[in-house]
Formats: C-alpha cells, sequence, structure tokens
C-alpha cells in the first residue's frame, strides 16, 4: 500500500469518526415524547447505558414483527446496562398507541412527532435500529428486521456483555 492510499484511508476513518462523534452530540440534546405510560425525557438522561433504538410505524410489517424480539432483547439484558427504546414514526399518535394496547412491552416507547429525531438518525428505511453505546455513540444500525438481523443484533450484544 503506498502513502497516498494510506492517507486516504485515514482520513475516511477520520471523518467517520468525527462524524459520529458530533452526531452523538446533536442526538443527546433530541426530545423524547413518551408514548402511554413512558416519560417525556432526552436522550442524554440515557447515557451511560447501552441503548438499542428502533424507529417503528404501525403501517410497516417488519416493524410489528420486531416487537416480541425486542421484548427478548429487553429480558435478556435487562441486568446488564441496557434498554430498548422505540420510536413510532406513525403521522397519527392514536394509531401507535392502539397498536401498543394491542400488543405489551417492556421497554419505553416514544413518538417522534414532526420526524426530527428520525431526520438526525438518517434513517434510510423501515425499521431502523441503532445500537448506540453508554458515551452516545452509535456502534452498529440494522436497516429491516429479519432472522439474519436478529442474529447479528443477538451477537453484538452477547459479545459486549459476554454471555
Amino acid at each position: 500500500m503506498n502513502v497516498k492510499n494510506t492517507l486516504n484511508i485515514m482520513a475516511a476513518v477520520s471523518f467517520c469518526i468525527l462524524s459520529t462523534i458530533s452526531q452523538a452530540a446533536v442526538i443527546n440534546d433530541l426530545p423524547l415524547i413518551g408514548l402511554n405510560e413512558t416519560e417525556n425525557t432526552q436522550f442524554k438522561a440515557l447515557q451511560g447505558d447501552y441503548i438499542y433504538v428502533d424507529f417503528w410505524a404501525t403501517w410497516c410489517k417488519p416493524c410489528k414483527k420486531s416487537f416480541p424480539f425486542m421484548v427478548k432483547l429487553q429480558k435478556t439484558f435487562k441486568d446488564k446496562n441496557f434498554k430498548v427504546i422505540a420510536i413510532s414514526v406513525d403521522a397519527d399518535k392514536a394509531d401507535a398507541i392502539k397498536f401498543l394496547v394491542d400488543n405489551p412491552i417492556n421497554f419505553d416507547v416514544y413518538h417522534d412527532v414532526d420526524g426530527v429525531i428520525a431526520t438526525q438518525f438518517e434513517i434510510s428505511g423501515m425499521p431502523t435500529s441503532y445500537l448506540i453505546d453508554p458515551k452516545g455513540n452509535i456502534i452498529s444500525i440494522h436497516v429491516g428486521f429479519n432472522k439474519d438481523s436478529q442474529q447479528a443484533i443477538t451477537e453484538k450484544l452477547n459479545h459486549i456483555f459476554n454471555k
């Protein structure tokens, strides 16, 4: 590998690291509007834990299928510094509330009223999930939901928590 290639790679890696750090700062200041019994908060209040953030909507079939998986994740890693949160991007808050009444959960759920949070996270498909470390940095992104993504997420968390 020549010097030019090495410098290009170093520049690209530095850009990715700086981008992640600056995005973490922006994300931490975002307000989270609670649904059902979940209280309003901000991302920075969740800092200190690993957070699995899932963007979903009631019109998205794979999103609906991801809820039992998220319930299982929360249950499996409840004794670790880990939290699952789901953020609805439904235009009508009532749709999300009805879904939650029909589908019991064990994690916090929020509503992205104007799509501000989804825009900051730059979601590219539904559902999209992010694993965020205790410092607020995004360490994993999964677009869509299927057996492969379930396995990848579970393996990542098992590796983090040495299970």
